[in-house]
Parts: C-alpha cells; sequence; structure tokens
C-alpha cells in the first residue's frame, strides 16, 4: 500500500499521519488525567499557575502530521461517481459482516478487501486508517465506522482534506467532558461508563515536546521519519525573523502556519470546538498579551467552516527567530 500510494498521501498531506500510526507509544495516563484536571472548558487551554497553554493546530499538524488545508470532513461527496463508490464499500461492510455478529470488524474488513485486487482496496485501507486513528467514534471503536467512508473516498482520489480540525475538535470536546465528568462540581458515579475516543496520544506528545522535564529520553530515529517517533525543533523557524505579506502565493507550509495562528472554529464530525491561540501566544514564539474575548461562529458547520475558511488577505506574517524567546507584556504579568 505505501509504495504504491506514497505519492498521493504527500499529494493530500496524510503521508506523516500514516506512517505516525505504525508507532506504538505507550500511553502515559498519569500525564494526560494531570492534564485534563487543569483544562478550561470555557477556552480550550491548560491553565497553569504561570499562564495557559494548549495543544494548537499546529502541534496537531508537526506532531500529528494532519493537515489544516483543504476541504472540511464534513463536506458531502459531490459527483455520482464518488457516491457510487461509497454505495460499494456499504455493501462491502454489509459482506465483511457476516459471521462477526453482523458487524464489521476490523479484522473482517481487512481479511475481505486485502490483497484481493479489489478496485476500492485503497479506499477500504484509509477507512480502517480513519476508524482506527483518526476519527474515531463509539461505532468504529473497534469496528470500521461508515462515517469514515467520504473521506476516505475523497482523500484516494486526490482531495486534500483538513483533517487536523476534525483531531484536536475531537481531543477538546473529549477533555471538556473529561473534566467535567471526573472533576466537575457534578461528579459521576464509580460505575458510570464515560467513552473517550479523542487521539490522546497527540496530547502526551505535546506535553512532552513543551515540558521537557516530563518526558522521558527520545529514541534515536532515522531521517525522514515522522515527527510523532523523533522529536525535533519546529519546522517553521530560521535562524532570523521573518516578515511576510500574505497573499494567494505563499506556499502550502506558510498558509498552514497562519492558519494556525489564527482564531477560528474547528470542525469536526459531530462537533465545532472554538480555537483560541491568542492565548497562548508564547507558544509561537510571540510575546503574550491579555487575550481578547472572540465571539462564536458555531450556529451549523456550514458557518463554522466558512469562519475557519475565510481568506487570508492584506495582512503580514511574523516568524520568529528559531532561539527567539517570548515574554509576557506588563499588563499580562499584572
Amino acid at each position: 500500500m505505501h509504495s504504491k500510494h506514497q505519492v498521493l498521501w504527500k499529494q493530500v498531506g496524510i503521508y506523516k499521519a500514516v506512517m505516525s500510526s505504525r508507532y506504538d507509544m505507550k500511553p502515559h495516563k498519569e500525564l494526560v488525567l494531570g492534564l485534563a484536571g487543569k483544562w478550561c472548558l470555557g477556552t480550550n487551554t491548560f491553565v497553569f499557575p504561570w499562564g495557559e497553554a494548549t495543544t494548537t493546530l499546529e502541534d496537531v499538524m508537526i506532531c500529528g502530521g494532519y493537515s489544516v488545508l483543504g476541504e472540511s470532513v464534513s463536506s458531502p461527496l459531490k459527483t455520482k461517481q464518488q457516491v457510487k463508490v461509497e454505495k460499494k464499500l456499504r455493501e462491502g461492510h454489509k459482506e465483511a459482516a457476516k459471521g462477526n455478529s453482523l458487524v464489521a470488524t476490523h479484522r473482517a474488513w481487512m481479511d475481505y478487501f486485502m490483497g484481493t485486487g479489489n478496485d476500492l482496496e485503497h479506499e477500504a485501507f484509509l477507512s480502517l486508517w480513519l476508524s482506527m486513528f483518526v476519527i474515531v467514534k463509539y461505532t468504529s471503536f473497534q469496528h470500521i465506522g461508515k462515517h469514515a467512508f467520504p473521506i476516505a473516498i475523497r482523500l484516494a482520489r486526490g482531495t486534500r482534506v483538513a483533517l487536523a480540525l476534525a483531531v484536536l475538535s475531537t481531543i477538546y470536546k473529549d477533555l471538556s467532558l473529561f473534566k467535567d465528568r471526573f472533576f466537575g462540581s457534578n461528579v459521576v458515579q464509580i460505575n458510570e461508563l464515560v467513552n473517550l475516543f479523542a487521539p490522546f496520544r497527540l496530547v502526551q506528545v505535546w506535553a512532552w515536546e513543551r515540558f521537557p522535564m516530563l518526558r522521558p529520553t527520545p529514541n534515536s530515529i532515522s531521517h525522514g521519519e515522522p515527527r510523532v517517533a523523533r522529536w525535533h525543533k519546529l519546522k517553521f523557524y530560521g535562524d532570523k525573523e521573518q516578515y511576510i505579506l500574505i497573499d494567494s502565493h505563499l506556499n502550502e507550509e506558510l498558509q498552514s502556519f497562519a492558519r494556525c495562528l489564527r482564531a477560528s472554529e474547528l470542525v469536526g464530525l459531530g462537533s465545532i470546538e472554538q480555537y483560541l491561540p491568542h492565548r497562548v501566544a508564547m507558544q509561537f514564539g510571540k510575546d503574550q498579551d491579555l487575550p481578547g474575548c472572540v465571539a462564536r461562529c458555531n450556529a451549523n458547520p456550514e458557518i463554522a467552516w466558512k469562519n475557519y475558511s475565510r481568506p487570508i488577505r492584506d495582512a503580514v506574517l511574523y516568524v520568529p527567530p528559531r532561539l527567539f524567546e517570548s515574554d509576557v507584556a506588563e499588563q499580562y504579568s499584572d
């Protein structure tokens, strides 16, 4: 699958994300639990005695390999041919479920499609990957989720999808649910089940990236492997500061960085979470001032997506030098 489709994966911005899925990173439950206790539902940030911090789109993009550019995950299929492919995947889902209590498990799905030469083998692989690692739902925790089919179809046909938003939206949503259920005023009963399916390993990697004292010694990794396997310095920052005029000719890397800096709405499948990077400006190498309030644009996924995807024009992007040490404004420190 890798040798046949790696060029396409790079084109649609999922190559590093797919490669990162191969790594078995042991969960550090105590670390994630400790962070969840400091989560603020109103700002989607961790509130520490010294200030705020959070997992940002930049972290999800660099540590997870997901793209911040492309179509919304909730966009519908646009052609009759794509709809026809989805119908075939659903038929395959039904066939794979035979003999497994009418459920298409991951193993049954692979047995049905893998190595068969089926025309939809690539779409089937991407559906499996999305169900297991990216947009996990209760129905896809151990089974193939039909919600992944439209996204897999678009990716397999060369359409980039902004998966980073869906991933971060799910992380924010589940952190809020976890904080409310276990640290809020109405603590759940011990025997009550709370389903959380966000990829918290990204929160763990984020903590290891940002707080070196909390992390183990990283492994030595070969050149070209994903960020999740090596933890080197962030790639956006050079030795000298840069002021870059934002226009339609901005390259993909800087377009992505600009998206990470702008307050917006994160559109996931069934969730819309507010993204407030100005509250954690120091994470982007900028001085932290008192953060202002940002009005919500989350009436529905379409409005939220327009808020996120609106063009960035007539602005200058400041990229700080790699060794710049950010600080806080005087009124913030007061």
